[in-house]
């Protein structure tokens, strides 16, 4: 747990700081929303790109959700603690992106 906290701390951190240095060439999207709204979703992700979206896109996007369905796998519950983690040490390697992206 400690080793892919620390190594995702450092992921996060590198990556507000090349987003922050090159705020053009990125699209900020909640996972949440990807789930929630698909269609809408990839919309804005191609319309911030100005890339064409064709029928075949929502027609693909409809396919995979029916595909994939939530828990299909069961439900499965972690605690930070089964990682030997707590709240503070992971706030602490990974905060700023959780501040940033309002976590």
């Amino acid at each position: 747990g400690q080793h892919w906290s620390t190594k995702i701390g450092r992921l996060t951190s590198r990556a507000l700081a090349v987003r922050d240095a090159h705020p053009e060439d990125f699209i900020d999207i909640d996972y949440a929303d990807l789930v929630t709204d698909p269609v809408g979703t990839v919309g804005a992700i191609h319309e911030a790109l100005r890339w064409r979206r064709g029928s075949d896109v929502d027609a693909a996007i409809a396919a995979e959700r029916g595909r994939s369905r939530k828990d299909r796998f069961g439900k499965h519950r972690y605690q930070l603690a089964d990682f030997g983690l707590d709240e503070a040490q992971v706030r602490a390697e990974v905060g700023p992106y959780m501040e940033r992206h309002g976590y």
